[in-house]
């Protein structure tokens, strides 16, 4: 046998082997997964009468790989591995009234601005389920996400308004997971469900909401002291993301 033969039947026997274990493997899924959402949620919240809290969106952005299997037409089953930068807002107004000073009784308006960006990394296990596959392009998305936070960081500023004066200042701190208060705030188990498109067979787009409680954060630890240290409630780690899933194989 001449090597040119060689060379040929040896091009014809991989390229037949790959085609069959391509056959075998087409119910697997192996896809680039980047994300991009809104953290948080708009919310109002009023304390007492003269101190409110206004929640607002930030934004998240996120990457990662997705291994999938098709068990039939009508439904598939993926694990994702993930990292995700996540962000969200906090307004506290607060007024006091009626403040005796050395000048007089006044009233002040403090006004806090904080901001809150952690990075976790996370593994969505969902189920996609296809209702109509020969009609419809769409899918339903349920599942639930383990989370774990290694990063974050609070930014704040204020204002205090006073009718002769305004001080403001601001700075950040590193957020701490191992003050004891916080040791089980940067772990989570979420709740996800959405709705997914395929685009083809490589491309396909989905859209899900995160369900979790809040985290309830202590800003420092009082130790073994009396001190009633303030709880600082964050809601960065819901809300929704848009995701962009580019298979591999």
């Amino acid at each position: 046998m001449t090597m040119s033969r060689y060379l040929l039947l040896t091009y014809f026997v991989v390229t037949i082997s790959i085609s069959n274990a391509n056959a075998q493997a087409s119910k697997w899924i192996l896809a680039l997964k980047p994300g991009l959402g809104i953290s948080g949620t708009t919310e109002k919240i009023d304390l007492d009468r003269l101190t409110t809290d206004v929640y607002s969106h930030g934004f998240n952005f996120s990457g990662g790989v997705r291994l999938g299997y098709k068990f039939s037409d009508y439904l598939s089953l993926s694990l994702d591995a993930e990292w995700e930068k996540m962000e969200d807002k906090r307004k506290r107004i607060a007024t006091l009234q009626n403040v005796l000073t050395d000048n007089g009784t006044y009233s002040f308006t403090n006004i806090y601005n904080y901001r809150n960006k952690f990075s976790r990394i996370q593994a969505p296990l969902s189920l996609q389920i296809y209702p109509f596959p020969d009609k419809v392009k769409a899918y339903v998305i349920g599942g639930i996400m383990p989370s774990l936070i290694y990063n974050g960081q609070i930014s704040f500023s204020s204002k205090t308004t006073k009718p002769n004066a305004t001080i403001t200042e601001g700075g950040k701190i590193e957020a701490d997971f191992k003050i004891p208060y916080n040791k089980s705030q940067d772990k989570d188990l979420i709740y996800l469900a959405g709705l997914g498109f395929t685009i083809s067979r490589r491309f396909s787009a989905e859209l899900i909401y995160r369900f979790n409680r809040p985290i309830r954060y202590m800003l420092f630890d009082p130790g073994y002291t009396m001190v009633g240290v303030p709880i600082y409630t964050i809601r960065a780690n819901q809300g929704f993301q848009f995701s962009f899933q580019a298979r591999l194989n």
